[in-house]
């Protein structure tokens, strides 16, 4: 029996599978960090924005596991630590940026909620 090279079908839905789990996962932990943070401005309770916080810092996590564990975006081609370190540090900025990009649509969608629960 032979193993066959997948085709770029495989390839290509395998990749848009994934995708699509790590952008509902991501998702969830918006809406996650959005209640808590909607709970705390209702209530304006301490232990709900620090809640909120806590779990900002696991969408962070999330986002860094997921840019750590696929495919990296190669910038800088070479073998050299040079090019590796180039690379990761690449990243990571590109993980942070998703994060605040994450952070700011959540609070962004909570304020405009609770502006338009306030009318």
């Amino acid at each position: 029996m032979s193993t066959q090279e997948p085709t770029w079908k495989t390839r290509l839905g395998t990749r848009l599978e994934q995708f699509s789990h790590d952008v509902f996962d991501a998702f969830r932990w918006m809406m996650s960090v959005g209640i808590a943070r909607y709970i705390a401005i209702k209530t304006d309770s301490a232990l709900s924005m620090a809640v909120s916080h806590a779990l900002g810092a696991v969408l962070l996590i999330f986002l860094m596991a997921v840019f750590l564990l696929r495919g990296e975006i190669t910038v800088f081609r070479g073998s050299g630590r040079m090019a590796t370190v180039g690379n990761l540090i690449v990243n990571m900025m590109i993980c942070v940026g998703a994060f605040a990009m994450c952070i700011w649509l959540t609070y962004a969608m909570v304020d405009v909620f609770v502006n338009y629960q306030d009318k």
